[in-house]
């Protein structure tokens, strides 16, 4: 079963520096018994960044992230360090265990120290079903 889900929130929208990093929060409280935490990135594909398993405190980085990621395996925060252009997207949370629950969502955009900020949101990858229903409306 599944709980909750991005396209019922919006995601709290974050911005940091080019090269900075970034710390993405959510609320410990209001998250149900689980077995694990994954935290994903989305732009134009999905990357599985970190999952933590509850039950062994394991912490899993991708590859990809193992030098660049921070996991709080006390309050579930994720630091990413070294933020660049391509960071900018849609970053998730979810919970698994007896059901799936999203916990947090942030859409973060990476800021150049003399320019705008580069961001990207695409609800749509997430929910294929939500492009068709702004395209029905």
């Amino acid at each position: 079963m599944e709980d909750g889900s991005f396209a019922e929130n919006q995601p709290k929208s974050l911005s940091v520096k080019l090269g900075n990093s970034i710390q993405m929060d959510i609320n410990k409280n209001s998250i149900p018994p689980f077995d694990e935490l994954i935290w994903t990135f989305f732009s134009n594909y999905s990357k599985t960044i970190v999952t933590y398993h509850y039950e062994t405190k394991e912490i899993d980085p991708d590859t990809a992230y193992k030098d660049r990621v921070d996991f709080n395996d006390q309050n579930f925060s994720l630091t990413l360090k070294n933020m660049q252009k391509n960071d900018c997207g849609l970053y998730g949370a979810i919970t698994i265990g007896d059901r799936t629950t999203h916990v947090g969502e942030y859409n973060v955009s990476v800021v150049e120290n003399h320019g705008s900020p580069t961001a990207i949101f695409l609800p749509w990858i997430l929910f294929p079903s939500m492009l068709t229903a702004m395209i029905m409306i």
